[in-house]
């Protein structure tokens, strides 16, 4: 499997990563007004997507290469984190009834 590529759902992996490190600061995408550099020294130019958390800038290419280290062949680190975003989903709509 590649998962760089062949991971799913970008958006369902994103969120499970930031479940790892916490929802209080997530990563959001964002559209580059400026050219910079991501964490990794890959550009980032005017008008292109990316993540940022923090100081951390991630191109989406940098983005998915976390990603697939963080969960290639790992389906119970996966799993596992599906239950917490499900928990905090569930404990968000009893917070609004």
């Amino acid at each position: 499997m590649n998962y760089i590529e062949d991971f799913g759902d970008f958006n369902i992996a994103v969120e499970r990563f930031n479940v790892i490190f916490g929802s209080a600061i997530p990563f959001t995408s964002s559209t580059a007004r400026k050219e910079r550099l991501d964490i990794f020294g890959d550009m980032i130019s005017k008008g292109d997507n990316f993540y940022k958390r923090d100081t951390f800038e991630l191109t989406e290419s940098s983005m998915k290469k976390m990603l697939a280290v963080t969960f290639s062949y790992n389906k119970n680190l996966e799993n596992s984190l599906d239950k917490v975003i499900e928990r905090e989903r569930e404990e968000l709509v009893a917070k609004m009834w």
